[in-house]
C-alpha cells in the first residue's frame, strides 16, 4: 500500500509541476489534456499493481519515462518556436465568416457522412439504441455489441468510424451553428429535430458508449479553443448541454452491464470504472504477457498500420490480451501505448513514441493557432485534439483509427477552398482579401 502512494504521489507531483509550467496552453492544447488522461491512466494501474512484483514496478517505471520524454520533447518545441506568442495573436485574431464552398463541402460531406452510416447499420442489421427504444429488446447486449464491430461478418468499422464517429457529429454541429447565426428559426428547428437523433443513433447504435463521450468532450474542447484569448468558459452552459449526453451514458452502462435496476450508486460506480480501471486492467495483463515476448522492432506497428487496408488483420495483440482475459478471441482488450511501444521496441520504443508525439502535439496546437480563427476549424481541430489526447491504448494506428487523420484530410481540403475564395475575392475590385 506504501508502494503505491509513493508512487501515485510522486506522479502527480511530476505531473502536477509540467502542467504548471505548460499552464499557458490549457485553452485545449493536446499535449496539455494528454498530460491529464495519461495521469489517470498511471494512477489507475499504480492502484492496480503488485508491488512484490518486479515487472509491474518495471511497467510502473515507464510511466515515469514516457511523461519525461513526452513533456521534455513538447516544451522543447514550445519553446524554440514562440509558440506562447501565437496563443496572445490568435486572441486578438477576429472571427472569420466561411466562405460558401466550405459551407458546401461540408453540407456534402454531412449527407456523405450520414450515407455511410445507414448502409453501415443495414449491413449490420440492427441499430441497438433503436431497437431498445421502440421497445424491442436486445437478447444478449454484450455479444451485439461486439458483433457490430468485430464480429464474424466484417463490416469495415475502421473505415466507418471516420465518418460515423467523427465527421459525421463534427459537420452536423457546424452546420447547426451556420443556421442558428443565420436566424432562420424554422429551419433551426426543423434541422435539429433530425440531425441530433440521427447523430445520436450513429454515435450510440452499436452499443459503445465511448464514442458519446468522446464527442461531447470535443465539442468542449472545440468551444474552448474557439474562446481562447477572448473570454472564460461558461461552465453553466456546458453543463447544461452535457447532462443529456451523460444520463445516456449511464443508460447504457446500466444495460451493458445488465443493472438496469440497480441504484444510482451502483450505476455511477460502473461509470466510473469505465475510465479509471478497465483500461487500466486490460494495459497491466497485456504488460505482462507481452513482457514474456521479444521485442518485435517496430513490425507489430507495421501490421497495425497495414491492417488499416482491406483484407489485412493488423495487430493481433488486443485480441491475445482479450483471450488471457476472457477466453475468446472475439473482442479486443488493447495493451496501453506504453506496453505496445515496450513490445515494439523495449523502452526505445517508449522513448521514440513518447518524444514523437510531444512534437507533434505541440506542432499541431500551433498550426491551429497561426490559422483563422472560425467555427469549422475550431470544430475540426478540437475532434482531432480530443483524439490526439486520449490516446492512451494500442498501437499509434489507433490515432488513423479515430479519425485523426481524416479530420486533418478535411482541414486540408476546407483550406484549399479557403485559400480560393480569399483569392477570388481579392480580385474583385473594391473587395478586399480575406487572407
Amino acid at each position: 500500500m506504501l508502494t503505491k502512494m509513493i508512487l501515485s504521489l510522486s506522479y502527480l507531483f511530476l505531473a502536477g509541476g509540467t502542467l504548471w509550467m505548460l499552464r499557458p496552453f490549457r485553452n485545449g492544447a493536446p499535449f496539455f489534456w494528454f498530460i491529464i488522461a495519461q495521469g489517470a491512466m498511471a494512477l489507475g494501474t499504480f492502484s492496480l499493481i503488485d508491488v512484490d512484483y518486479g515487472g509491474h514496478l518495471f511497467y510502473s517505471f515507464l510511466f515515469f519515462v514516457a511523461h519525461i520524454v513526452f513533456s521534455v520533447a513538447a516544451i522543447f518545441y514550445l519553446h524554440n518556436f514562440g509558440v506562447v506568442h501565437d496563443v496572445a495573436e490568435f486572441g486578438a485574431k477576429p472571427e472569420i465568416e466561411e466562405h460558401q464552398d466550405i459551407k458546401l463541402f461540408t453540407g456534402m460531406m454531412f449527407a456523405f457522412c450520414l450515407l455511410i452510416t445507414v448502409i453501415y447499420y443495414q449491413s449490420v442489421g440492427y441499430n441497438i439504441i433503436l431497437q431498445l427504444l421502440i421497445g424491442g429488446g436486445v437478447e444478449d447486449y454484450s455479444t451485439a455489441r461486439v458483433n457490430a464491430y468485430s464480429g464474424d461478418e466484417y463490416f469495415a468499422p475502421g473505415y466507418v468510424n471516420q465518418f460515423k464517429n467523427v465527421l459525421l457529429p463534427m459537420t452536423a454541429t457546424a452546420i447547426g451553428i451556420w443556421i442558428w447565426r443565420a436566424r432562420n428559426r424554422p429551419l433551426l428547428y426543423a434541422y435539429a429535430a433530425f440531425a441530433i437523433p440521427a447523430v445520436f443513433l450513429a454515435l450510440a447504435g452499436t452499443g459503445q458508449r465511448g464514442y458519446l463521450f468522446y464527442t461531447s468532450a470535443a465539442l468542449f474542447t472545440a468551444y474552448v479553443l474557439h474562446s481562447t484569448g477572448r473570454r472564460g468558459v461558461d461552465m453553466g452552459r456546458v453543463a447544461l448541454y452535457g447532462a443529456p449526453i451523460a444520463a445516456a451514458f449511464v443508460a447504457m452502462t446500466a444495460v451493458y452491464y445488465g443493472r438496469a435496476d440497480a441504484g444510482a450508486w451502483v450505476l455511477l460506480r460502473d461509470t466510473v470504472m469505465r475510465f479509471t480501471t478497465i483500461q487500466q486492467e486490460s494495459g497491466l495483463i497485456g504488460f505482462d504477457y507481452i513482457a514474456t515476448l521479444d521485442p518485435v522492432w517496430f513490425t507489430d506497428w507495421g501490421r497495425a498500420l497495414l491492417g488499416v487496408l482491406p483484407g489485412f488483420d493488423g495487430s493481433m495483440i488486443a485480441h491475445d490480451v482479450y483471450a488471457i482475459m476472457y477466453g475468446t478471441t472475439r473482442g479486443t482488450a488493447p495493451v496501453s501505448s506504453i506496453g505496445s511501444a515496450y513490445y515494439n521496441a523495449h523502452v526505445l520504443g517508449v522513448v521514440f513514441l513518447f518524444g514523437a508525439l510531444g512534437l507533434f502535439y505541440a506542432m499541431a496546437y500551433r498550426a491551429y493557432l497561426r490559422g483563422p480563427r472560425s467555427i469549422l476549424r475550431s470544430l475540426s481541430y478540437g475532434f482531432m485534439f480530443l483524439y490526439m489526447s486520449l490516446y492512451l491504448i494500442d498501437t499509434p494506428v489507433s490515432l488513423i483509427d479515430n479519425g485523426v487523420l481524416a479530420v486533418a484530410l478535411f482541414l486540408v481540403i476546407a483550406g484549399a477552398l479557403r485559400a480560393r475564395g480569399a483569392d477570388a475575392a481579392a480580385n474583385v475590385p473594391g473587395r478586399r482579401s480575406l487572407r
